[in-house]
């Protein structure tokens, strides 16, 4: 094995990460990149470099509460501080059925900028 990335370490928040993988070949940062694409249940888009597993990008597509961002540097999301449930419970996003992506293609994900197609278009191996 040359690398493994885990979406949400530790995992507290039961957010799986067993939804398909996309492969592309993509120009992130000026640079040609063979990549790995996941959305999984924890909202955040992800990206990596399929050579070496750096993470290139993480952007949030829904709505996220229980952590503030993925940090590039660690590759670790920073989980929210007030959104401990040990002491008390708290209104966590996503949920717990988890993240899923729009019919169409949500447009704040700068990668996802490829196309008009839907994902159900994707699923199908329409050409784009």
């Amino acid at each position: 094995m040359q690398w493994y990335y885990q979406t949400t370490p530790g995992d507290n928040w039961d957010y799986t990460a067993v939804q398909d993988m996309v492969l592309a070949d993509l120009e992130v940062d000026g640079v040609e990149r063979k990549v790995l694409m996941q959305a999984p249940k924890n909202g955040f888009f992800y990206v990596l470099d399929r050579a070496d597993g750096k993470q290139l990008r993480a952007h949030p597509y829904n709505a996220v509460t229980w952590a503030t961002h993925v940090d590039l540097e660690t590759g670790r999301p920073v989980e929210a501080p007030a959104q401990d449930y040990i002491e008390k419970p708290h209104w966590v996003l996503p949920g717990p059925l988890g993240g899923h992506i729009p019919e169409k293609i949500d447009r704040s994900i700068p990668e996802l900028e490829l196309t008009d197609a839907s994902p159900a278009d994707v699923r199908r191996g329409e050409q784009l």
